[in-house]
């Protein structure tokens, strides 16, 4: 069966005021709980500041992040991924010149309009999770400046300012 057109989005209407649901209300909120556990952790403060804002990060792209291609959130499209890969295999013979017939290109999910505002969702893809990582470092960067390690690596070199 070829698929023509877009996919309609699972996304459930709104249930707040500030346009997010129950779901995404809860996940981001643990995930702010859990980023402030972090500084309870046994470490330096520069590390823990890279691990709040990776917590914090993972958490949103949980809570907001939808797949690109079928609209579905993380959890949707893992028990459809595990649901793909727990059936029995059944292979016909044939069946591989059919699939190279049947080649469709991705189906791109629209973006969804709340309440006259377009809003398109995080897209989940590994650069989603390349981006937090490096807000995480620059984070780490710019906390390492601020307690002063920049000013006790230039004075090493004499440099003043």
């Amino acid at each position: 069966m070829k698929m023509i057109g877009n996919v309609p989005p699972t996304i459930e209407a709104p249930k707040t005021l500030i346009n997010i649901g129950k779901r995404e209300t809860l996940l981001l909120g643990m995930g702010g709980l859990s980023a402030m556990a972090v500084f309870f952790l046994p470490f330096g403060v520069i590390p823990k500041v890279g691990l709040a804002v990776v917590v914090a990060g993972l958490a949103a792209a949980l809570a907001l992040g939808r797949d690109p291609k079928s609209g579905k959130n993380a959890e949707q499209y893992l028990l459809t991924v595990f649901g793909f890969l727990r059936r029995i295999k059944l292979y016909q013979r044939g069946a591989r010149d059919l699939a190279l017939l049947n080649r469709d290109t991705p189906v791109q999910a629209p973006a969804i309009d709340r309440r006259g505002v377009l809003a398109k969702p995080l897209a989940l893809r590994f650069m989603l999770f390349l981006q937090i990582l490096s807000f995480a470092f620059m984070s780490m960067l710019l906390a390492w400046i601020w307690l002063g390690g920049l000013a006790a690596f230039l004075r090493q070199f004499n440099v003043k300012f």
